[in-house]
Parts: C-alpha cells; sequence; structure tokens
C-alpha cells in the first residue's frame, strides 16, 4: 500500500490513512487469514455509501477503498474472492453500483478490475469527456453495475 501511494501525486501520509481506516464508523472490513498459523493475508475496506453521477442524480453503491494482498498469497483468486464477496452485499442491499479509485500507473490492478468487469466510471477524471476538465490526476474511479 505504502510503495503505491509514495509514487502517486499526493504521497504517503501514514497519518492520514491511519485516520481514513479506523475513524470512519461506516467503514466495514474482511479480513482473510492463514489457516494454519493464523497470519491475515488479505483484506478490503469498503462502506455503502451514495456517490453523485453525470446527471446530478445519486448512485446507491458499494465503495471499496483498500484491497491488499500479501505478495505470496497473489494470483491465487483472493482479491476475486473478495470482490466477489463485497459485490454480492451490494447485491443483498440493493446497491446499485460497486466502485472504486485505482492509481492510473497501478496497471496490474487496472487490468484485474476490467477482468472481472469493471470499466472507467463517467465521474472520474479520466472518462473521455473529462479529460480536458482533470488533466493530470494519478487516479481512476472504476464502476461496476449490480444488476
Amino acid at each position: 500500500m505504502k510503495s503505491s501511494y509514495e509514487q502517486s501525486k499526493n504521497g504517503w501520509n501514514p497519518r492520514l490513512k491511519k485516520r481514513e481506516l479506523l475513524n470512519d464508523r461506516e467503514m466495514k472490513y474482511l479480513i482473510m487469514f492463514t489457516k494454519e498459523d493464523d497470519i491475515p493475508v488479505s483484506f478490503i475496506s469498503f462502506k455503502f455509501d451514495v456517490e453523485e453521477n453525470m446527471r446530478d442524480e445519486f448512485d446507491y453503491v458499494v465503495y471499496c477503498y483498500e484491497v491488499q494482498i500479501s505478495q505470496k498469497f497473489r494470483s491465487l483468486g483472493l482479491g476475486s474472492f473478495m470482490m466477489n464477496l463485497i459485490e454480492e452485499l451490494g447485491r443483498a442491499w440493493l446497491m446499485e453500483k460497486l466502485m472504486l479509485t485505482v492509481f492510473t500507473f497501478n496497471n496490474r490492478a487496472i487490468s484485474f478490475y476490467e477482468n472481472i468487469g469493471f470499466e472507467i466510471d463517467p465521474i472520474s477524471p479520466n472518462y473521455p469527456t473529462n479529460k480536458s476538465t482533470y488533466e493530470g490526476e494519478d487516479y481512476q474511479i472504476m464502476s461496476k453495475l449490480l444488476d
């Protein structure tokens, strides 16, 4: 997590990240542990929220804030499994979309999200109709409809 933020325009701020992760009462967490020695190997943080769309209306969404998987446990399906869990939670709570923010330089994550059905959301700074307004942003917003 830290290395991605260090590459970003805003840099790494441990206090801010800690506050984001721990002080939001609406934030939910799923943490996976190894069966043998009970070591955490992945976590996902998310919350149910309302996001304004390009029609000046609001969508009920599940917003994924973090997906982190230990290096040793990547490419084993944990990311897909965890994203599927919050997708199903979103459907159960009648949310319209699953949304997330990803750094534009994180090609592996972008490819992963595209492979599981995410697209650049119309509110993203790098959506074709927004590019001139938000030029230079190092993140994009992706979403997947939950029907």
